[in-house]
């Protein structure tokens, strides 16, 4: 259990990282949103998104999918997707299709 506790912990504290937070607050969602509005429309994530309503049945709210792709299983995967996609917009395609296989594995 006290393994369990530990990746926990890690991972609250990535998530943080992320956001550059201390602690959950509105900045965290509102940065949610924006990420989501920003890559709404590129084909990549068009397909993440859609792979992410097909695992966990997610219907008319594309923008939750953001909120799974930020947890605990796809967190890793999912920033450096996003991470290059800002930096360079060149993703390499074995972080793609790694996140997906991950994403089919849930449904």
């Amino acid at each position: 259990m006290a393994d369990e506790e530990l990746m926990n912990d890690a991972y609250r504290c990535d998530f943080l990282k992320c956001f550059n937070c201390e602690s959950y607050n509105d900045t965290i969602d509102n940065t949610l949103s924006q990420i989501y509005n920003e890559t709404k429309n590129v084909p990549v994530f068009i397909n993440l998104y859609a792979q992410v309503r097909m695992s966990f049945s997610i219907i008319n709210h594309d923008e939750l999918c953001i909120v799974y792709l930020f947890s605990y299983d796809y967190l890793y995967l999912f920033h450096n997707i996003l991470t290059a996609h800002i930096n360079n917009n060149d993703i390499p395609a074995e972080n793609i299709n790694k996140l997906i296989s991950l994403l089919q594995l849930s449904a």
